[in-house]
């Protein structure tokens, strides 16, 4: 009999290959491998698909983008413009001012004294007010007095008069007109002109010095009270404000103004 040997065998491939046989162990454990679920499967693929397709969120092999990318595309998310314009305007058409400049000598006009020239200077005359005296009690006794009869209740807001502010308010902004060239040698037709800003708001003056003297005496900070005592000093008389309450504005019509725009 002859008997045939498998080289193979003997080879060290060989001896693993017949262990492993004998054994019954898998020659490939991926291959023998028991497969996953088709439900798990089928899961993991839309995930995958999902987290490529939702923008904003990398995938599984795209690397993640810093939150501060220097290079980034400021065009692709515009900031959020967060400005706001507000302005403040009277609650009325018009408003009323209070101020001694230009209104001359109280104790002349009032009084009947003799004129003192040095009180058309309003500050000469302020001083003169706060330094108090006889002629200075008359006259407080004398603004009491007209106060009673204007009959003013309870109590006004007022605010601090800015003329370039009370501009911006009353006359809105508009574009110049094309053929202004600020040539004064120019002689050129003026017919296109745009027209001068017409004020949305008018500011009247008061012109009594009596009216004037209480409400600059009587304001404290931003509030006129009608019951409070009269006070000359300096802080108070040298001021000049304003307020839109209607009960000043028709006092000041009855008493005389100036229009001021």
């Amino acid at each position: 009999m002859t008997q045939t040997r498998d080289t193979n065998l003997l080879s060290p491939a060989g001896v693993e290959m017949s262990l492993l046989q004998r054994l019954g162990g898998p020659q490939n454990p991926a291959q023998n491998a028991p497969p996953p679920p088709a439900g798990n499967v089928a899961a993991q693929a839309q995930n995958a698909q999902n987290n490529q397709q939702r923008p904003g969120l990398p995938g599984r092999n795209q690397p993640q983008r810093p939150a501060n990318n220097p290079f980034a595309n400021a065009n692709a998310n515009p900031p959020q413009n967060n400005q706001r314009l507000w302005t403040i305007q009277p609650a009325y058409k018009t408003v009323v001012r209070f101020e001694l400049r230009g209104l001359g000598d109280p104790f002349f006009r009032l009084m009947g004294d003799a004129l003192n020239a040095e009180y058309g200077d309003h500050r000469a005359l302020t001083r003169a007010l706060e330094a108090g005296g006889e002629p200075v009690e008359k006259l407080v006794t004398l603004l009491d007095e007209s106060w009673i009869r204007f009959d003013l209740q309870g109590a006004v807001l007022i605010y601090n008069w800015n003329a370039e502010s009370w501009r911006a308010i009353a006359f809105p902004d508009q574009p110049a007109p094309q053929n202004a060239q600020g040539d004064a040698d120019d002689f050129t037709d003026d017919s296109n002109a745009s027209p001068a800003p017409k004020a949305l708001f008018h500011c009247l003056r008061a012109l009594d010095l009596g009216l004037v003297m209480n409400v600059l005496g009587r304001s404290r900070s931003q509030l006129l009270i009608a019951h409070a005592p009269l006070l000359l000093a300096q802080q108070y008389m040298n001021r000049s404000i304003m307020t839109d309450d209607p009960r000043l504005v028709a006092l000041v019509r009855a008493t005389g103004y100036i229009e001021e725009g």
